[in-house]
């Protein structure tokens, strides 16, 4: 089923955190592919579905682009709602259908970061938050988060959203935006570590290459103890 209709109806706290980190580490996958990275460039909540046993799976991969050094322009078909207002900006004969967006852009000016802008809109579309004024839908799954986790996913959304930042949001975690965008998410490997440090799967010394060797089995022990 849809993942919006999945988190609105069923999910609790705990599958929406695993749809969320799940659905990063598939971000992270393609942004990393062994023989060069892929973006997908329409990450949205309804390209993103929820199989029986609560797992999620990307769709529309058609919409991938491979980077690499190539200097053609290639066509592209998104959703502009969700889409980075750069992508937008960049796109050689545009059109549109209704909220698709159709056009051709330079292989060379894709950028990874726009996948996690549009998840930071996915992530305040399945709290059912509206990105334009941060109003809720009624039965927002954000109601049933508790407060820490709320306020630490609108952090999240404040640091992937840098680029073209919804006002409301930096009032909403009381920060400053300098210091907000100071923090930005641009890499997946970083959103799951972040996303990581709130469900409890983050290992500090893993992190750190000299420790995870297996040089500092002490502060492993420590970081571990209760």
């Amino acid at each position: 089923r849809s993942s919006k209709a999945y988190l609105k109806e069923v999910a609790d706290q705990a599958a929406f955190l695993h749809v969320m980190l799940a659905s990063a580490k598939t971000l992270q996958y393609l942004h990393g592919f062994a023989t060069g990275p892929y973006v997908h460039l329409d990450i949205k909540p309804q390209n993103i579905v929820v199989a029986a046993d609560g797992e999620p799976v990307l769709l529309d991969l058609g919409t991938c682009k491979k980077l690499g050094g190539e200097q053609e322009q290639t066509v592209l078909a998104f959703t502009q709602d969700f889409a980075h207002p750069g992508l937008t900006r960049l796109l050689v004969s545009e059109t549109s259908a209704g909220e698709r967006v159709f056009g051709r852009i330079s292989r060379q000016s894709i950028d990874p970061a726009w996948d996690l802008w549009a998840f930071g809109r996915t992530v305040l579309d399945w709290m059912g938050v509206r990105y334009d004024d941060g109003s809720l839908e009624q039965g927002a799954l954000a109601e049933r988060l508790d407060a820490y986790t709320r306020k630490y996913l609108f952090l999240l959304c404040a640091r992937l959203l840098t680029d073209f930042q919804a006002h409301w949001l930096i009032e909403k975690v009381g920060v400053d935006e300098g210091f907000v965008r100071s923090l930005a998410i641009r890499s997946a490997d970083q959103l799951i570590a972040q996303i990581g440090k709130l469900v409890g799967t983050y290992d500090p010394i893993a992190a750190v290459g000299e420790l995870a060797a297996g040089g500092c089995r002490g502060a492993r022990r420590h970081v571990a103890a209760p």
